[in-house]
């Protein structure tokens, strides 16, 4: 097999390594914050949201097992794995970094609706798109555009879903270190992957014209 092969071998692999040493970090990280107590505010709350985000990984590992089955791609750019870089980081120091500030239960509470709310948008989204939602960026032979549901309003509902989802979990285990990494690392990682993918949806026929009446994440923005 030359070197060429295994690298693309490689690269269907990396988002499934990604999902499996991502969480398993997070069950450690865990662990560490159980132990360190004073760092677990309302713990039962908590573990729970560290437990839905487990079960998101895993709801989404399906996406990653799909990805050794298809064919390589160069469009992506890098940014799968900046994306997920930047999402792991944002996470890691959320549950290692000791909190900034005191919430009570219903604050905690709130940042946990916020969460699940991401989630769920976000599951909808990718739903909706079905088969063309990939993890790498890439065009299918039968490539469509998707303009019911969320698409109907914004051409980028997925990134929300993951953008809002952070957000809860960032203030729910607020500290200051991860709120910087959320805002200057990985917001501008999906920035930049919209970016490469929109280089991209802009070849398909009548994305034009889709994109000329909705906003990429923002209504009314951007």
């Amino acid at each position: 097999m030359s070197s060429l092969q295994n690298l693309q071998n490689l690269q269907k692999k990396v988002p499934l390594l990604i999902s499996v040493i991502f969480s398993l970090s997070i069950v450690a990280a865990t662990v560490y914050r159980l132990y360190n107590s004073d760092r677990f505010q309302t713990p039962v709350v908590g573990v729970f949201l560290i437990f839905l985000y487990l079960v998101w990984l895993l709801i989404e590992s399906r996406v990653a097992i799909t990805e050794l089955k298809k064919d390589s791609t160069n469009i992506d750019k890098g940014t799968l794995e900046m994306y997920a870089f930047g999402r792991f980081a944002t996470v890691m120091a959320s549950l290692i970094v000791a909190p900034s500030i005191t919430l009570n239960l219903v604050e905690h509470l709130i940042c946990l609706a916020l969460f699940v709310c991401g989630i769920i948008f976000r599951l909808y989204a990718i739903n909706i798109l079905g088969k063309f939602y990939s993890h790498r960026v890439r065009i299918t032979n039968d490539h469509k555009i998707i303009s019911h549901g969320p698409y109907s309003f914004i051409r980028h509902p997925a990134y929300i879903g993951m953008i809002v989802g952070h957000l809860g979990f960032v203030l729910f285990f607020f500290n200051w270190v991860a709120l910087s990494i959320y805002l200057c690392f990985f917001i501008p990682t999906i920035i930049h992957r919209i970016l490469v993918e929109e280089k991209i949806l802009f070849m398909l026929p009548g994305y034009k014209e889709y994109a000329t009446k909705r906003k990429r994440i923002i209504p009314f923005v951007w």
